[in-house]
């Protein structure tokens, strides 16, 4: 006899193609959900055009995309035109990725900026450390976490780690929130000043940095959300503690034994089960 259990949440990244759960808290208003397993846009369907260097990691299963450092165009992810993420400077957002780093430096996770620069946003290696950057025509608005480096939760090189950038729609240092696995770092920077642009009708890239620094991200990517909303503390934490929830999971199989009836066919009672059990997840 076979049961079917509930879904679980899911614990671990995906093997191969799996649905996004569409119930989990961290997908709501998601424009962008990209994991190394499968290589897609998981909201809009788009597939990336490849840009140098960059390839699906044999060391890690195939299960993230590394990313080899370099200029800017030497290695990233190409998503083309998007609007769902262009606008995301201009109002609440957040940016969450499972990444691990070669070189701290090379820190080009994602970015969205027209080629005049002024307009988009990026997340990236500013002034000295992880910060989220918006592009403005006067000054921009830029960010890093200023105690990072002294708070003893600087990645360690090939180990993964994750960060979630969240603003709550103002181009100001006071509204946005960076954290490192899970811990609220202090952010500080400066304001932007000048007129912001939608960035709609310029590219997406993964691993790219084109403002202040033109690099490419040294590292492996396994996990990219986007969202036009900005996460709670709650939900960064959730995401470091678990980032699979947000994929969903093949129901629990239980499978149970049972001993042959009785020899008598008019007898309701059946013996009981054989205390054989096992799952397949």
């Amino acid at each position: 006899m076979t049961y079917f259990s509930p879904q679980r949440r899911r614990s671990r990244q995906p093997a191969g193609p799996a649905r996004p759960e569409l119930g989990s808290p961290l997908l709501r208003e998601a424009a962008f959900l990209w994991s190394g397993h499968d290589g897609v846009d998981l909201i809009g369907g788009a597939a990336p055009s490849v840009q140098g260097n960059a390839v699906p990691s044999t060391s890690a299963g195939s299960k993230t995309w590394s990313f080899l450092g370099g200029g800017e165009n030497a290695s990233n992810l190409d998503f083309g035109a998007r609007r769902s993420t262009g606008g995301l400077a201009l109002g609440p957002a957040t940016w969450a990725f499972v990444a691990s780093l070669r070189t701290l430096s090379s820190f080009a996770l994602a970015s969205q900026v027209d080629n005049n620069v002024d307009s988009g946003w990026q997340v990236a290696w500013i002034d000295s450390d992880f910060g989220l950057e918006f592009i403005a025509s006067g000054n921009n608005m830029r960010t890093s976490c200023a105690t990072f480096a002294s708070s003893g939760r600087v990645p360690v090189a090939g180990q993964q780690f994750s960060v979630v950038m969240t603003n709550s729609g103002s181009p100001t240092v006071a509204a946005c929130h960076i954290y490192v696995n899970g811990y609220d770092e202090v952010v500080t920077g400066d304001d932007a000043v000048g007129t912001q642009g939608d960035a709609s009708g310029q590219s997406l890239y993964l691993g790219r940095q084109h403002v202040d620094t033109q690099q490419s991200f040294d590292g492996d990517i396994a996990l990219a959300v986007m969202a036009s909303r900005e996460w709670s503390d709650a939900e960064a934490r959730s995401f470091h503690e678990n980032p699979w929830q947000i994929f969903s999971s093949d129901p629990v199989r239980t499978y149970s034994f049972l001993d042959p009836p009785p020899a008598d066919p008019s007898s309701a009672v059946l013996p009981p089960p054989n205390p054989l059990f096992f799952q397949i997840f």
